[in-house]
């Protein structure tokens, strides 16, 4: 029994969490805040695209095929924990426009550089418009821009799960029904694909399509196939694979606008990046003070998802409130100074962006919870 603990090497957090994956989660969020930080430091072969298609996968370890049968339930449940929360956070976002611009976040007369719309004070006419919009289909506002993903891994969960419904009544064994849905998924996956090279897109639902076969993929990586991410092999191969994708010439990868070339290279190095981060995390649970950290920012990934831009516009408010402004320039996203070679202000950056979700998440529920003794 003991030999078998120790080929295991898993420590099963509460609810089911394993820390190794809280671990990788914990990685991967770093590696996406540093993605957006104007850095040489952070170059985009080792911060862009892998990260995002990390969550993705890992998103299905844990979802359970019995669940997903359920699409009333299941998608009930996903609006309260991934849409509502998402919304309120961009509500507060949107009402807090005016204050941005007055502050310097928005550059006043500057173009935004996803909509190319110009910066402006909005009158309440606007301000309500654009709050109706956001309860319907949040979309615009800069200081939410990661908050894309939390919708497209809605829209993703959501459609896996009126997939496994129609599919639910077919008369064959498990092992056939679960290759029917994975030719299903594929193909369409495919069709979105296909559909976007040609110009048809649905805003947060095409990439959602997409998105669907790497939630897949991690369903039948750690529930069907059992994969313990512990294999040197296997991590060698893998480490193979991830450098031939971002050495050999490709199309630039992108989820948010839903831009692949093809399905196969993405899913390819998306499961090698999984491997390898997963490989190295079980290696980081062995250390106690750094995978406490990592594994708190893994299980905060939500949140510092959705605030780190925020984190950096705190930041870029200090550096001009120092009078240090004047003399760095402005990174084409807008979201941080272009800081070069500077590592200070890089691991700044880097620090607010992690810690400013943090420390409001701390703030939210220190408050909620003292308001519900005062209500005692």
């Amino acid at each position: 029994m003991q030999g078998n603990s120790n080929v295991l090497n898993i420590r099963v957090l509460g609810g089911g969490r394993e820390s190794y994956v809280d671990i990788g989660k914990g990685l991967a969020m770093i590696a996406i805040v540093c993605g957006h930080i104007a850095s040489v430091y952070f170059p985009s072969w080792l911060t862009s695209f892998w990260p995002v298609a990390f969550f993705f996968v890992v998103a299905g370890f844990y979802v359970k095929e019995e669940k997903l049968e359920k699409p009333v339930s299941f998608i009930s449940h996903r609006l309260k924990t991934l849409y509502l929360p998402g919304t309120v956070i961009y509500l507060v976002a949107v009402l807090l426009h005016n204050a941005f611009c007055k502050w310097g976040m928005y550059p006043i007369g500057g173009e935004h550089p996803m909509t190319h719309q110009k910066f402006v004070l909005w009158d309440i006419k606007t301000e309500l418009i654009q709050v109706v919009k956001t309860i319907v289909a949040p979309n615009g506002e800069l200081v939410m821009g990661a908050m894309w993903f939390l919708y497209a891994l809605f829209f993703a969960l959501s459609f896996l799960s009126v997939l496994y419904f129609a599919t639910k009544w077919l008369r064959v064994d498990t092992k056939k029904k679960t290759w029917i849905r994975c030719v299903l998924v594929v193909l369409i996956s495919t069709f979105s694909i296909l559909a976007a090279i040609y110009g048809i897109k649905v805003p947060r639902f095409s990439n959602a399509l997409t998105i669907m076969t790497f939630i897949f993929c991690g369903m039948m990586m750690k529930q069907r196939f059992n994969v313990r991410f512990d294999n040197t092999a296997v991590v060698i191969l893998s480490l193979i694979v991830y450098a031939q994708c971002i050495i050999l010439p490709h199309d630039h990868q992108s989820f948010p606008v839903n831009r692949f070339s093809d399905l196969v290279l993405p899913l390819a190095m998306s499961v090698a990046a999984v491997y390898i981060v997963l490989f190295c995390s079980k290696r980081i649970e062995q250390t106690h003070y750094l995978s406490r950290i990592l594994s708190y920012i893994g299980r905060e990934s939500l949140w510092i998802m959705a605030m780190h831009i925020f984190g950096f516009f705190v930041c870029t408010w200090l550096i001009d409130m120092m009078g240090l402004g004047h003399q760095l320039h402005k990174a084409g996203m807008l979201y941080t100074y272009d800081v070069g070679n500077n590592i200070f202000l890089a691991s700044l950056y880097l620090l607010f962006g992690i810690c400013t979700p943090l420390f409001i998440m701390w703030g939210y529920r220190h408050l909620k919870k003292t308001i519900i003794k005062l209500k005692q």
